[in-house]
């Protein structure tokens, strides 16, 4: 959990394991107000935009999604 007393509430941060990482995070955002993921090569990112899981959380989170990934500079 983050504190900062200039904000009205704390920011916490949680990890969630399961078996399948698509279904965990779709059962856990049910509950949340907005769900923030990361995509990387290892969830598939050189066979589509987003990835193929990235894309499922996308098309059935029913929470407002934030999808991020790591900054690259350019070489």
């Amino acid at each position: 959990t983050f504190v900062d007393p200039t904000l009205s509430a704390s920011v916490q941060v949680k990890i969630v394991d399961g078996d399948s990482p698509v279904e965990a995070v779709l059962a856990e955002s049910a509950s949340h107000d907005l769900t923030i993921i990361g995509v990387a090569e290892e969830w598939g990112l050189e066979s589509s935009l987003l990835g193929l899981r990235a894309e499922r959380v996308a098309d059935e989170c029913t929470t407002s999604l934030l999808i991020v990934r790591r900054y690259l500079p350019e070489a």
